[in-house]
């Protein structure tokens, strides 16, 4: 009775052991035919292929080695095979349940590969893919994406990380449809005008008080020069935005908003001049050192790109640009109440919080990995601010500088994704 009871356990665990353990289907991949690529490539791909197949852990794969020797054996011609009727004949041959076939082409600088999974019973396609490399380098990816799709038709659950985009039968990553953030560092060299104005509105400027000497009388309410050569000057700064491309084709357009900061200087330079007295042309003058004046600006604002990118490595881009600005302005000349003599003296420091700038920039970015590459840029900046000067104890506004700077700046630098 006990022997009874004992085999009719083993055998209730071996009909349920059978029940809940399948056989993975066996699966062959056929090498896939070469379109305007080599066919070590094709080659490569369909080796990648197995690989990535084999590592969903949801087929039996047939070696590469041993299905060329099964084939062999039977005068069975490989290359070439895409048609269903030929990959069922490889199927049946190779005892495959289900055989893989398919090409891998180059259209304009993007990869193509497409495949088709054959029942090698029934003889139809019951399955059906296409993925696109944006270059040679991303192959690997769109491999592995084509795959991902596979196992979820095969009975791999879908991950969070990735959907699909129906229209186009393409496997696409979520964050594609969001925006890619970048890192920009920049430095160059600067050339530039400046255009200085000092005024007062009780009309209480003096020569002595602003550092100048000349034949017109005091008092005066403002002197004033235009477009002041300055030295040149070594702008920096940094930026940080997010890439958001809007066409996603052969080539891509897109809209990249971004944060910038960024430091230039100006100094006039020795030169002779005209000057312009209470708001009338009135003769020349002359700056015969650098110290007279010079001009800080560190600017934070807004940068909107417009951005081409014909080939996966090139970036064109048109800019837009904008914000405030922290100015700082020195003067060895110009004087400003002292508290501790109690008196007005030169040289002077001033500072304001308040100025502005706008611009336009153009330049091209060439990217070596997908993570880091080079920008070199062209800008015009035109920036100003109006600072406020005291000569007298009693008043905080005795001269007000007027302060504009138009600047052509080369830069170039890094950029990090």
């Amino acid at each position: 009775m006990k022997n009874i009871i004992i085999l009719f356990l083993l055998l209730y665990v071996k009909v349920l052991f059978s029940q809940t353990v399948t056989e993975k289907p066996r699966i062959a991949v056929l090498d896939f035919s070469p379109k305007n690529v080599s066919v070590d490539t094709a080659g490569m791909v369909s080796d990648l292929i197995r690989t990535e197949i084999f590592n969903t852990g949801l087929f039996q794969v047939v070696e590469r080695t041993e299905m060329e020797k099964i084939l062999k054996e039977q005068s069975f011609q490989m290359a070439g095979c895409t048609e269903t009727s030929c990959a069922v004949e490889a199927g049946r041959l190779l005892s495959a349940k289900k055989i893989l076939v398919g090409s891998v082409g180059r259209l304009g600088t993007k990869y193509l590969i497409s495949g088709r999974m054959v029942d090698v019973e029934l003889g139809e396609i019951e399955y059906a893919y296409s993925v696109y490399s944006q270059s040679e380098e991303e192959i690997t990816q769109a491999v592995k994406d084509f795959v991902i799709n596979l196992s979820y038709k095969y009975g791999k659950k879908e991950e969070e990380n990735f959907t699909y985009k129906n229209s186009t039968s393409q496997l696409q990553k979520k964050s594609s449809k969001t925006s890619k953030t970048f890192f920009e560092f920049f430095g160059g060299w600067s050339t530039g005008t400046l255009n200085l104005k000092f005024y007062s509105p009780e009309g209480s400027l003096t020569k002595d008080s602003i550092g100048v000497v000349g034949s017109f009388l005091d008092p005066f309410i403002s002197i004033a020069w235009k477009k002041l050569k300055t030295s040149e000057s070594y702008p920096a700064g940094f930026r940080i935005g997010g890439i958001t491309d809007i066409v996603d084709k052969s080539f891509k357009i897109g809209i990249d908003p971004s944060f910038e900061m960024f430091y230039f200087s100006r100094t006039i330079v020795p030169q002779k001049t005209e000057f312009i007295l209470n708001d009338m042309p009135y003769g020349d003058f002359e700056f015969k050192d650098d110290k007279y004046y010079k001009f800080y600006c560190i600017a934070y604002g807004l940068n909107l790109s417009f951005r081409i990118t014909p080939v996966s490595f090139l970036d064109l881009y048109l800019s837009g640009l904008g914000g405030f600005s922290v100015n700082i302005s020195t003067s060895d000349y110009v004087m400003q109440y002292n508290f501790d003599s109690g008196t007005p003296k030169a040289p002077s420091v001033l500072w304001s919080p308040f100025g502005g700038y706008f611009g336009a920039a153009g330049g091209f970015r060439i990217h070596f990995t997908k993570h880091f590459g080079l920008l070199c840029e062209a800008r015009f900046i035109s920036s100003g601010a109006i600072q406020e000067r005291s000569i007298d104890y009693n008043s905080d506004t005795d001269i007000t500088d007027t302060v504009v700077s138009k600047n052509i700046d080369i830069v170039a630098g890094f950029i990090f994704r």
